[in-house]
């Protein structure tokens, strides 16, 4: 059996550690692993190959703001990535994070159908059954076709037009016809119940198998408590005090003021408009998982404050590291936590968000049963297991 993997990035971010654990899982089973990914640093690893230079994708992004193809462009890297298919001969193709603008996703879904490859398809956010939205929060376009998009600006980034529906249109006669050939995982139920709703995907198989988090690392053995005050974390892609952003920077900020005597530290690259209060301490972008995790076991809690997440690593990895979850209800966070060890609230709700942060703070905290729970709900050899059963059956599926 012969699995080839193909993600946005490798093996940064949550989709790429994801994605390195699965194929060093593969490899160690005696399964031949491939993994073609096509942003970020060039890695050396065995079995491991980067698509297309950072220029090129670049370019493909401007193509993209430029003409309001969500979807559309990369025709060179995908024509490539379609050849190295085409010897490599694999059993089953695992399409992770397709967005980046590295590959031509309608492109790569039609040439696999037609090819009658069995396909896996990882939903980590809303872009395969969307017009272009990582996160449709609440519009429900996606379920009539999207078009005149609300917020077509800053989820596709283009510069002139609104091509949400067109971008609808081309990636659903992608998918027509793939019923027999893909299966559609979800990372919560919550992301499922939704993604089954869809007309692009509505007709295909759904499973659920929840991301796993490698418990060697994010454990409460880093914890190495200090005599400071109070200690919150935050961490996110991007820190930004625009009300309107995705993550909710802002409500960080306003959280701060009001909690003079703790400090707020936020690990992620950051865009602010302004000063940030004096407790609030900017870490940068943290990419080494063992120094994740030491800010999750410094932290007395972690905080939440997105609009929408499918699962939220953040979550499952606090938890993990026995640091209870603070924040807003806003998706699969909410189901996937640990009901002990995690409180949410409406979001916006700046005083319910105020008083579950002093509740979780000043509550007795038992780090250690909660380390032990997460480790059992987010197993990461559960996850391993689960992918490698579904790759089995596709694969002997494919030899009938």
């Amino acid at each position: 059996m012969k699995v080839i993997q193909i993600n946005c990035v490798y093996p940064q971010g949550s989709t790429g550690q994801i994605t390195q654990a699965i194929h060093h899982h593969l490899r160690s089973q005696g399964i031949a692993s491939r993994v073609i990914y096509g942003r970020g640093p060039k890695c050396r690893g065995t079995g491991v190959r980067k698509l297309c230079p950072e220029w090129y994708a670049k370019a493909s992004a401007l193509y993209s703001r430029l003409s309001g193809q969500v979807n559309g462009g990369c025709l060179l890297s995908t024509l490539h990535l379609l050849y190295l298919l085409n010897r490599e001969r694999p059993d089953v193709v695992h399409l992770q994070c397709l967005n980046g603008n590295f590959v031509n996703g309608e492109l790569l879904l039609s040439w696999l159908k037609h090819r009658r490859i069995k396909t896996v398809l990882t939903l980590h956010a809303e872009f395969p059954y969307t017009g272009g939205c990582a996160h449709s929060l609440n519009c429900d376009r996606w379920r009539t076709g999207c078009g005149h998009c609300p917020r077509w600006r800053q989820e596709t980034g283009s510069f002139f037009r609104d091509g949400t529906a067109e971008a609808f249109r081309r990636l659903q006669g992608a998918y027509r016809g793939f019923e027999k050939d893909l299966t559609v995982v979800s990372v919560s139920s919550w992301l499922q119940n939704r993604a089954a709703r869809s007309p692009m995907l509505g007709a295909i198989h759904h499973e659920i198998i929840q991301n796993g988090v490698d418990t060697s690392c994010f454990s409460p053995k880093t914890r190495k408590k200090t005599g400071e005050k109070t200690r919150i974390f935050h961490a996110t892609p991007l820190f930004s005090d625009d009300p309107a952003h995705l993550k909710g920077g802002w409500y960080v900020l306003a959280l701060a003021r009001r909690l003079e005597d703790a400090t707020i530290f936020v690990a992620g690259k950051h865009k602010l408009s302004g000063p940030v209060p004096s407790n609030v301490v900017l870490l940068g972008d943290i990419r080494e998982r063992s120094k994740m995790a030491e800010q999750y076991a410094l932290a007395d809690m972690t905080l939440l404050t997105s609009r929408g997440e499918t699962f939220s690593m953040v979550t499952a990895e606090s938890l993990c590291c026995g640091t209870p979850v603070v924040g807003f209800r806003c998706g699969g966070p909410e189901e996937i936590a640990l009901p002990d060890f995690s409180q949410f609230v409406d979001f916006g709700d700046i005083d319910a968000l105020e008083a579950a942060v002093k509740n979780t703070l000043n509550g007795p905290q038992n780090r250690e049963k909660c380390a032990v729970q997460a480790a059992d709900r987010y197993d990461l050899s559960a996850m391993l297991g689960k992918y490698t059963a579904l790759y089995r059956r596709l694969a002997d599926e494919n030899a009938d």
